[in-house]
């Protein structure tokens, strides 16, 4: 009897193993193969919520457009000039081994200046987005463009440079809140200005070279030197920045607009922002196709999402709203008109840069050269040299009767001319820039150390 149990147990485990089997093959069968996917990879300095939410609305755009095969965006994050030397470097060494690409699609953000340049190389690939969405936006703002007429970079967001203050500390400390530029050179600033190292933030360069735009080579150098001076050292990112600020360890700092209202948003109520007035400029921030891209459709899709009225509402909605970004708000200006005629009031950002009077009016060339030279010669003058800045710079200062020591710290090492023919070296050659750094640095140790010797006995 036990016999035929056995018998009897191994059959009906021999059949539910069989019907086991035959039900994976069935469902192995009904399961239709991986979809392929494209995979998009992109280089740039935007900071988490952005890839966030341009990636989500990227999906979502795909879907109600009907593109397939999917595409996945691939994030490489930077700083905006660690973006740059990174494109830079890779060009380089895909020159030198006889290939086109770098194995990165698209560049986006990180400011005009350096789209413009990479456009100037031939490191930028023409796309060509719908006349609908070109017809959406304007050429120009201001005189400034917002797109390349070849099509090899689109402003994608307006944005301005100004000051982050926190006004709570600045009362505590009896300084009066800034509103310029000069403010922040002034005594009153000694020691309590934040800014980010150039060589690493593309923000900060933007704004030590709106000072230059606004007041001059030979005027707006004394402004930045001061500023310098009234720093405690360079920041290693300009992330740094806000919570410095908050945080009262210094009382003001140099910001992108749109960052410095997230931060506000974000803060206990402590600090403030202004654009300068008449010293600061609504600028385009673009997107570039790659030369060479590995997925050059794919890459043109993303640029026609984020010029899209979708992708453009991301900007500036309110977070988790209908169209808005996920999590938290943007606080970026579209750059599409159309988007502020719609949303009016419902937008986190003040004000519409297409009807309102026009702030700097920027000379493109000049700017393009600032932005090459700045990380460079800030890098030589306050850098390893910040010290003896601050020193010569505040003894300068508390000596009225001695008027030439402290113009020697405000006098550009240079003339303009010469200044604009470096700029093209830096921009150009890496190598020799650095050649030329060292040679800056070496330039402004022995002026501190010339004004420190000078100092009344």
């Amino acid at each position: 009897m036990s016999g035929v149990r056995l018998t009897q147990t191994v059959g009906l485990m021999t059949l539910a193993i069989a019907e086991i089997i035959a039900g994976c093959n069935d469902q192995a069968a009904s399961t239709p193969p991986a979809q392929d996917v494209t995979d998009l990879v992109v280089i740039t300095p935007h900071a988490v919520p952005i890839r966030e939410a341009f990636a989500d609305g990227f999906r979502r755009w795909q879907t109600a457009h009907h593109i397939e095969p999917p595409i996945t965006v691939r994030w490489i994050s930077h700083g905006t000039l660690e973006c740059q030397r990174y494109i830079l470097d890779r060009f380089g060494e895909q020159h030198e081994a006889g290939e086109a690409g770098i194995g990165v699609d698209v560049f986006f953000g990180g400011g005009l200046a350096v789209h413009q340049s990479l456009a100037a190389q031939g490191l930028a690939h023409p796309v060509k987005v719908p006349e609908a969405i070109l017809a959406a936006i304007p050429k120009d703002l201001n005189g400034q463009p917002l797109r390349a007429p070849d099509g090899t970079w689109y402003g994608t967001a307006l944005g301005g440079y100004g000051i982050l203050f926190n006004a709570v500390a600045c009362k505590a400390r009896g300084v009066p809140v800034p509103t310029t530029w000069v403010d922040l050179a002034s005594p009153a600033f000694a020691g309590w200005v934040a800014a980010a190292d150039p060589a690493q933030s593309g923000s900060t360069t933007q704004c030590l070279a709106l000072i230059l735009l606004k007041h001059g080579w030979e005027e707006g150098w004394g402004i930045v030197s001061g500023l310098l001076a009234n720093s405690n050292g360079l920041l290693s990112a300009s992330a740094n920045i806000a919570p410095t600020v908050e945080a009262g360890i210094a009382l003001a700092g140099l910001e992108p607009e749109f960052v410095a209202r997230r931060s506000i948003a974000a803060s206990k109520g402590t600090m403030e922002y202004v654009n300068p007035p008449g010293a600061t400029a609504i600028i385009p921030d673009p997107v570039t196709v790659l030369k060479g891209a590995k997925e050059p459709i794919a890459a043109a899709q993303f640029v026609e999402f984020v010029l899209s009225f979708e992708g453009q509402a991301l900007w500036a909605l309110p977070a988790d709203t209908a169209g808005g970004p996920p999590g938290e708000a943007l606080y970026r200006y579209p750059i599409r008109p159309d988007v502020y005629q719609k949303f009016g009031e419902q937008l986190v950002v003040k004000g519409n840069p297409f009807s309102e009077q026009a702030g700097l009016r920027v000379d493109p060339a000049d700017e393009r050269a600032y932005t090459a030279l700045l990380p460079h010669l800030i890098s030589a003058a306050c850098g390893n040299n910040h010290l003896a800045l601050q020193k010569a710079w505040r003894q300068a200062a508390a000596s009225p009767g001695q008027p030439a020591r402290l113009q020697t710290l405000k006098t550009p090492p240079f003339a303009k001319e010469q200044a604009l023919q470096y700029a093209s070296l830096c921009s150009h050659d890496p190598r020799q820039a650095g050649e030329l750094e060292g040679q800056w640095s070496k330039l402004f140790e022995d002026r501190y150390r010339a004004v420190l010797e000078s100092a009344p006995q």
